[in-house]
């Protein structure tokens, strides 16, 4: 694999719920925002922002997050 850095770190939220599959994925739940550092085939590098964890995990499993506007205040 030929990891790409990516020019600014992303946040993605979980989709569904991934185990990783040995001790260098992160593992996760449905909901849970994680930090993109590095993207190649299919796969993200990064961490669970919940958990601290650094590892990989598939990137179809997530999707960009949001940021939801703030509420105007007269």
């Amino acid at each position: 694999m030929s990891w790409v850095q990516l020019p600014k770190t992303a946040v993605v939220v979980a989709k569904f719920r991934y185990v990783g599959t040995d001790r260098t994925h992160v593992s996760f739940n449905f909901s849970d925002e994680l930090e993109v550092t590095h993207e190649t085939d299919g796969w993200y590098r990064g961490r669970s922002l919940m958990t601290r964890q650094p590892g990989v995990f598939p990137s179809n499993y997530t999707t960009p997050a949001h940021q939801t506007p703030q509420e105007h205040r007269d």
